[in-house]
């Protein structure tokens, strides 16, 4: 039998697209996880010299120092040319206290 809205029922769902449109969010996720990795992988540095470029000497009988990686620690670097310097200041090796 014919009803009013039921002919409106299928007008309706003939207009209507067959396509649901949605929002992926694996697009998202997939940037995420790269970013995860790249800022887990990438090496920090423990330390910094102040812009000072030093050459770390090698030694083969070394003294283990378990307070030089402290922030109160004394850190004086030597660069291949002699220049000695004392935190980030240029300093003459005759200034420093023995």
């Amino acid at each position: 039998m014919w009803a009013p809205s039921k002919a409106a029922a299928i007008r309706a769902a003939k207009r209507r697209s067959a396509v649901q449109p949605t929002i992926s969010l694996w697009p998202l996720v997939a940037i995420l996880i790269v970013l995860l990795i790249v800022f887990m992988v990438s090496p920090t540095p423990l330390h910094f010299h102040h812009r000072v470029p030093v050459d770390l000497p090698r030694s083969v009988y070394a003294a283990p120092q378990p307070g030089a990686l402290r922030d109160d620690a004394i850190r004086i670097s030597m660069r291949s040319d002699g220049s000695v310097y004392f935190r980030n200041m240029q300093v003459m090796p005759q200034d420093l206290a023995g």
